[in-house]
């Protein structure tokens, strides 16, 4: 589904009201926010939006028309939309003055605006949960899919896998070694696995990579993986 045709739901569920603001309106605002749409979008006066919240209470058809407080009542029922929403609102911005979420376990994407306290400890923990299984899955996902890429490329009509990667899943080639350095951070064993894949897709490994982690000021996790391989042959 196209963007314009995500925010047009949105639109047209707010305008129909009854059922339609509790089923396709929290769809609708989670892809708008996951993708960012809403900053794609252009006021009465031709301007990108500058936030989201912007965006939803500017009148139809620029925006939602739609004031925040109602915004989050409609998402009542969905809870992952509304802490995503509740998050998107906060961003650079002043907290959003509305009721704490003082029920049931902390999620990763809670701001501590919206929570007593007294559950700051275990929010901590939630992220620091979520930055050790999250991010990591999803690094070695991005490796997988250079590697479907590289069984997939001929019969989809791509001339070489980097033509799949940067065409067809719209991959910056940077991307590969940003995924790489976070795997040798946190999970060295899993990294040595895509050291190939890494050194034969990304344009600044190894070639950039001593001068950024200089930059950095931080010692290069990729030293020892490449000491050992280099000691195995």
């Amino acid at each position: 589904m196209s963007s314009s045709m995500v925010i047009k739901a949105a639109q047209q569920s707010i305008y129909r009201g009854t059922e339609s603001l509790f089923k396709t309106l929290p769809l609708a605002i989670r892809t708008i926010i996951e993708e960012r749409l809403w900053a794609d979008q252009l006021d009465k006066n031709g301007v990108p939006f500058k936030s989201f919240e912007k965006f939803c209470n500017a009148r139809s058809w620029h925006g939602l028309e739609l004031k925040t407080k109602d915004l989050l009542d409609y998402l009542k029922g969905s809870p992952d939309v509304l802490r995503l929403v509740k998050a998107e609102l906060s961003r650079g911005t002043k907290p959003f003055k509305g009721v704490l979420i003082d029920s049931g376990a902390p999620h990763e994407m809670d701001r501590p605006d919206y929570l007593p306290r007294e559950k700051w400890r275990m929010l901590m923990w939630v992220k620091r949960d979520f930055l050790k299984r999250s991010i990591s899955y999803y690094c070695r996902n991005l490796f997988e899919f250079i590697q479907d890429a590289e069984s997939m490329y001929q019969a989809l009509g791509f001339k070489e896998p980097s033509d799949m990667l940067e065409e067809g899943f719209e991959m910056d080639p940077c991307e590969i070694e940003l995924a790489f350095i976070w795997l040798a951070l946190r999970d060295p064993e899993e990294a040595k696995k895509f050291l190939e894949v890494a050194d034969a897709y990304s344009p600044v490994f190894p070639s950039k990579r001593e001068e950024i982690f200089k930059i950095l000021g931080v010692k290069n996790p990729l030293e020892d993986i490449y000491m050992e391989e280099v000691s195995l042959d």
